[in-house]
């Protein structure tokens, strides 16, 4: 589906192949380059490509087999982020015990797994390898992810082909990081278990530490889901925690200019112009950055998306449930 986001109104465009329809989850980032749209697997079986102009899907299954034996990764929960630099679009692991690369051009896939082994040792199956954030320096052409419970700095040198851990703390997952940003030549980092700001220069040389309090219902657990910049603020996208928190890098200031009476739950979010759009476990929410005003979106699904949704779900006998999106009189009235 497309979505407008100044109306709000979403319109089918075509159903993803090779997918049951009522899978959970199926992916989790989407990035554009040229006239395709890279889908980023989290639960799906296979990275998508969607051309735009031909309006033709390609499918490039996940490869397992070069996976250590003492590894475990049950096929599920696989990437949590994307990131483009040049021609290649890199997947950056949450369960799936690789970085995936794959060349924009030629589709060629590669899978680097060196990072396992600076954390085998502390390798425990039911951790995540890196949080969702991503800070990308353009003229080194490299990214840079964070390990919350591994504890790391972690860069993708495109120009070099190296990826590495610049930074790694003991084995302690509560000195980890959850969110990056880079901006005005500073590396932003949240340590959320420690309720810390961190900055760093260019060079990884720490620069200054500010603390903060957040009103959480988690207490010390999962304030944030992740975090976007916008000019010279920062905003930490709340989990649990019970009112965004904004951080200023000019003066390095923190406020909290949005408060919820009972936790958001955002699981991903994305900005579009002034506009953040948050979408949680039980709504979807758009906040003007200039403002600080909230609207909560109430997304229906379309008609037309109905027969696609319906008949995949025979052909693939799935069962259809209401609460995944199907309201139950537009489903009846079709069925019809």
């Amino acid at each position: 589906m497309q979505n407008e986001p100044d109306t709000y109104e979403i319109e089918y465009v075509s159903m993803i192949p090779g997918e049951k329809a009522q899978m959970k989850f199926l992916f989790s980032d989407i990035k554009k380059y040229r006239d395709y749209l890279v889908l980023t697997p989290m639960n799906a079986k296979a990275v998508v490509i969607y051309n735009t102009k031909t309006e033709e899907f390609k499918r490039i299954p996940l490869t397992t087999n070069f996976i250590r034996n003492e590894v475990k990764y049950e096929g599920w929960s696989g990437f949590f982020s994307s990131v483009i630099l040049g021609d290649y679009i890199y997947m950056i692991p949450y369960k799936f015990p690789a970085i995936l690369s794959i060349n924009l051009i030629t589709f060629r896939c590669d899978y680097y797994d060196s990072f396992m082994n600076d954390i085998i040792q502390e390798y425990d199956e039911n951790k995540e390898f890196f949080r969702e954030d991503i800070a990308v320096v353009d003229t080194e052409d490299s990214a840079y992810a964070v390990s919350l419970q591994y504890g790391g700095i972690f860069q993708i040198d495109h120009r070099r082909s190296n990826m590495r851990f610049l930074w790694k703390t003991q084995a302690c997952e509560n000195l980890g990081f959850s969110c990056i940003q880079r901006i005005n030549d500073k590396f932003v980092l949240l340590q959320m278990y420690q309720k810390k700001i961190v900055l760093f220069d260019n060079s990884w040389n720490e620069i200054e530490t500010i603390k903060y309090t957040v009103k959480s219902a988690a207490g010390n657990f999962w304030d944030f889901v992740g975090s976007i910049r916008h000019e010279s603020f920062i905003y930490y996208i709340p989990y649990q925690a019970l009112e965004i928190m904004r951080f200023n890098v000019l003066t390095e200031e923190i406020d909290f200019p949005i408060q919820f009476d009972t936790e958001p739950y955002y699981v991903r979010f994305w900005k579009y112009n002034n506009k953040l759009f948050c979408y949680g476990l039980f709504k979807i929410e758009c906040v003007n950055l200039d403002s600080m005003e909230r609207q909560i979106i109430k997304l229906k699904t379309p008609s037309d998306l109905l027969g696609p949704v319906v008949e995949s779900s025979i052909e693939n006998g799935d069962v259809i449930n209401e609460s995944e999106g199907i309201d139950l009189n537009n489903l009846l009235a079709f069925l019809k």
